[in-house]
This record gives structure tokens, C-alpha cells and sequence, in this order.
């Protein structure tokens, strides 16, 4: 038999099949995160989309105060803020459209959102002109108060459709994410599946015959053990021949990585020398004997260096000169269940505060809300948005008030609950989940919160506060109801003098 031969082929099928299961690997990776960044799009235009319906209500309350108001100073003070949010407004809705534009144009487009964002577009276009004609009548001091407010009446009129089609715009957004996430576990699961399919092909295809081709060999030849033995040291992989009592007959060079001692020195076995984390290596053995099937799976190892390593292990049953073997074959996965970690992690976790982002919101609160329902658990959330927020970017920068965030964030972690669930919704806004907690059991966490921010010191900033809306979800209330009313519980807190806590 030309052992020459048979080794160019076998190690042709190793790189043939290492070199398959790199690309499928790849390929999934690939495929993995270009859809998480569809999803990012999508989310910052949701952000976005909810920064058009606060602004849309401030616009309306400035309005209001410059009609109310006789003052000087603080009629001033609200045409600028008028003026900044009307530019702001404007900007926004501009950026919304364009936004569907572009991912019109890499297949992300989505028609029902672009016919929502027409449809608010007569809406915005009357209160934009209404509230530019005050800005004017203001500056140019030729105006009546009835002039005022026909136009606060257009403002007023038209606020109600705006905000309707707004909140179905980021409905929209939102059910349209959550189905991205849905297609990114459908996906991994698929892909998942055919990596596994592979691998037992390999192992059908490639080590079983393998092990045959080498049991033929051993029963037709007076094969050398010196042969033999460089034979597997040049084989790919940490690969092991054994007999029942898991003593090594031979193995390959990449095989010394995870034996725990100096293999010079003495006979191997691996069951004493190889640190089995996660399952018992003679009840594999056994299995094998009475089912004489491969066995693939995935098993946690250290190697020598007390490296922890998680391989895809794989047992052939065979025969070595009379006797009883088996043919095991470990294949490192480690940096692959690494990789995948680190793209769940990147999925479903704020880049800035390191807490949960919406993502992960939208992957558990129905389940939540669900529990809650079935069982009669009680089930509560505060809202806490920063107070002046914009102030303090506008004087400290940016990169001040992400450490402003990154603090707030910390103090929020280490006055709720493990069993809490605190989320970034985006920008200065965070959310508490409280399962198993009524609207007394969350007013009281959120004031001890609110406190706990007053009194903290930002090295540059000084004292920074937040206001609060918290609620208890109702029978039969969806998320999207409980939010709503934490939301203007929150914004009743803003209108209040802002740093307290309100109940919805």
C-alpha cells in the first residue's frame, strides 16, 4: 500500500475541510453583521423620530408661554428657545426624509414608513410655517394678540396628527427592529445548522474513513510504529489513539498542547492527563462501545499551560494490532464561540454606558409583559431623563457629557435591584423594569435613584438632576400603553420644576 499516497490525500481532506468550515464561519459572521447594521440605521432613525415629537411638544408649550407671557426678559428667553427648536424640528424632519432615501438605495427601504412620514408632512409643514409667522410677528413687533393666536390655534390644531404619526412611525421602527432581530436568530440558527451538518460530514467523510484507511493499513502490513507515529505527529489537529484504559498509543504534535505534563517522561493517559471541564471522558468511551457511533460535541478543556479552551470532540471506535481503540480528535472552536459572544454582546449592548439598549428591550419585555399578565405578577417601570442635559454639552462638550452619562448610568446600577433590568432608550433617557414590584414599590426605588444622582459630584460639572415618570402596568396593558404613561408622568415631572418623581 503507498502510504505516501494515502497521507497526501487524507491531509487534502484536513485543509479541504479546515478551510470550508473558515468559510462558512466567515461567511455567517458576515452575514451576522451586516444585518445588526441595517438594525442601527433603523434604531437611529427611530431616535431620531421620538426627538421630532418632543420637540413638536415644546414648540407648542413655547408658543403658548409667548401668548401668556408679558415680560420682557422671559418673552426673549422663550423666542429663542422657540427659534432653536423650530431649527431643530426642521433639521430633523429633513433628516428623517433623507434617511429613507439612503436605505432606499442599499435595500433597507421601507414603504410604509416613508407613506407615514408623508402623510406628517402636512401636518409639520403647517405648524413649521405657523411658528416661523411667530417668530416674525415677534421680531418685527407689528402684531396684534389675536394674530398670535390664530396662529398658536393652527400650532395647537395640527400638534394632536403630528404626534399621532409620529407615535406610528416609531411603532413602526420598532416593529420593523424587532423583526430584524428575529431574522438575525433565524439566521444564526441556519447557518448554525449547516455548520453542524458540515462538521458530521467531515467527521462521516473525513474521520471515519480516515480511521478505516488506517485500520486496513494496520491489518494488511507489519506497519512500523516509528511510521506510524510520524504519521500522526504530521497530521493536523490534537489527534489521539487510545486504547480502552484511555492510554495513549500515539498522538499528534498539536495533541502535546492539552496534556498536562512533560509526555517524555511517561506513558499518557488521558483521563489523568488531560483536565475534562465539562463531561466524564470514560462514560463517553462507553457510549461509544455499545452504540459504536461517532460522538460529536462540544467540550470544555485546559491545556498544560491551564489555558481554558473549548474543542469539538469526535470519537471513532476501531482496532490496533488485536486489540480495542478509539480514535479521538479535538478541533479548537475557541476563538469561534468568542466571536459569537462578542456579537451577541455588541447586539444587545449600549456602546457608551455598557447597559442594555433597545435591542435587548424589544428581545424581552413582551415575554415580560406576558409573565405578568398570566400569572398576575405585578410589573412596574420609572422613566429617568437628565435634567438640562443639552446645557451641559453645550458648555463642558460632548466628551463631558458622555462621562456625565457614563456616571448617571453607574449610580442608576448600584441603587436598583439585580433583578432590574436597566436600558438606555437613547440620548439622556433610561428605563428601570421592576418585575414583581408595584407603582409603591417603583416610586420609592426612582426617589432613592433621583436622590442618589442630586447629591453625586461630577468632577467638572458639579450636581447633576433628573426627573422621573413611574407607573404600574394595568391588567390587560401592553408595553406600549405603560410606556406611554410613564412618558407623560415624566413629562409632568419636567413641567413640575423638574428633579422629581411623578406617578402615572
Amino acid at each position: 500500500m503507498n502510504y505516501q499516497k494515502i497521507y497526501r490525500k487524507m491531509r487534502k481532506r484536513y485543509i479541504l475541510s479546515a478551510l470550508s468550515i473558515f468559510i462558512l464561519f466567515t461567511s455567517k459572521q458576515a452575514i451576522i453583521q451586516l444585518q445588526i447594521s441595517q438594525m442601527e440605521k433603523m434604531s437611529r432613525a427611530m431616535n431620531v423620530a421620538g426627538s421630532q415629537r418632543m420637540l413638536s411638544q415644546k414648540i407648542s408649550k413655547d408658543v403658548l408661554m409667548l401668548y401668556q407671557s408679558d415680560d420682557k426678559k422671559a418673552i426673549e428667553s422663550y423666542l429663542t428657545e422657540l427659534e432653536n427648536s423650530v431649527e431643530k424640528w426642521e433639521m430633523y424632519q429633513n433628516n428623517l426624509l433623507d434617511g429613507e432615501k439612503k436605505r432606499q438605495l442599499i435595500g433597507i427601504h421601507s414603504a410604509k414608513i416613508e407613506s407615514m412620514l408623508m402623510e406628517s408632512g402636512q401636518f409639520f409643514d403647517k405648524i413649521l410655517r405657523a411658528s416661523k409667522d411667530i417668530l416674525y410677528l415677534f421680531k418685527s413687533g407689528e402684531y396684534d394678540r389675536y394674530q398670535l393666536l390664530e396662529k398658536i390655534l393652527i400650532i395647537h390644531n395640527n400638534e394632536g396628527e403630528f404626534l399621532n404619526r409620529m407615535n406610528d412611525i416609531i411603532y413602526q421602527y420598532d416593529e420593523e427592529n424587532r423583526i430584524k432581530i428575529k431574522a438575525i436568530q433565524q439566521t444564526e440558527h441556519f447557518l448554525f445548522a449547516i455548520m453542524i451538518i458540515l462538521i458530521a460530514f467531515i467527521a462521516v467523510f473525513v474521520f471515519y474513513p480516515a480511521e478505516k484507511t488506517l485500520k486496513r493499513a494496520f491489518m494488511d502490513m507489519n506497519e512500523s510504529n516509528e511510521n506510524l507515529i510520524r504519521l500522526f505527529r504530521t497530521m493536523h489537529g490534537a489527534i489521539y489513539l487510545v486504547n480502552k484504559e484511555t492510554d495513549v498509543i500515539f498522538m499528534s504534535k498539536d495533541a502535546e498542547q492539552f496534556i498536562s505534563m512533560d509526555t517524555r517522561d511517561s506513558a499518557v493517559n488521558l483521563k489523568r492527563h488531560i483536565k475534562w471541564l465539562s463531561i466524564n471522558l470514560e462514560a463517553v468511551l462507553e457510549q461509544i462501545q455499545k452504540d459504536e457511533k461517532i460522538v460529536e460535541m462540544e467540550v470544555e478543556v485546559q491545556d498544560r499551560y491551564e489555558n481554558y479552551s473549548i474543542v469539538l470532540l469526535s470519537v471513532v471506535k476501531g482496532e490496533y494490532r488485536g486489540i480495542q481503540t478509539f480514535l479521538l480528535n479535538m478541533f479548537d472552536i475557541t476563538m469561534q464561540k468568542k466571536a459569537e459572544e462578542s456579537m451577541k454582546n455588541m447586539a444587545f449592548t449600549d456602546e457608551l454606558t455598557g447597559l442594555y439598549n433597545r435591542h435587548f428591550l424589544d428581545m424581552i419585555i413582551h415575554e415580560e409583559i406576558e409573565r405578568s399578565e398570566r400569572y398576575n405578577i405585578p410589573f412596574s417601570a420609572f422613566i429617568v431623563d437628565l435634567d438640562n442635559f443639552k446645557q451641559i454639552n453645550d458648555k463642558w462638550g460632548h466628551p463631558t457629557g458622555d462621562s456625565v452619562l457614563k456616571k448617571v448610568a453607574d449610580i442608576i446600577s448600584e441603587n436598583i435591584r439585580m433583578s432590574d433590568y436597566l436600558i438606555r432608550l437613547g440620548g439622556e433617557e433610561f428605563i428601570v423594569l421592576m418585575p414583581h414590584t408595584n407603582l409603591h414599590g417603583a416610586s420609592f426605588a426612582a426617589e432613592k435613584v433621583r436622590n442618589a444622582i442630586e447629591i453625586a459630584e461630577h468632577p467638572l460639572v458639579g450636581t447633576v438632576t433628573a426627573s422621573f415618570g413611574a407607573g404600574e402596568r394595568k391588567k390587560g396593558e401592553t408595553y406600549r400603553l405603560l410606556y406611554d404613561r410613564i412618558d407623560y408622568a415624566l413629562y409632568e415631572a419636567k413641567e413640575s420644576g423638574r428633579n422629581c418623581v411623578r406617578e402615572a
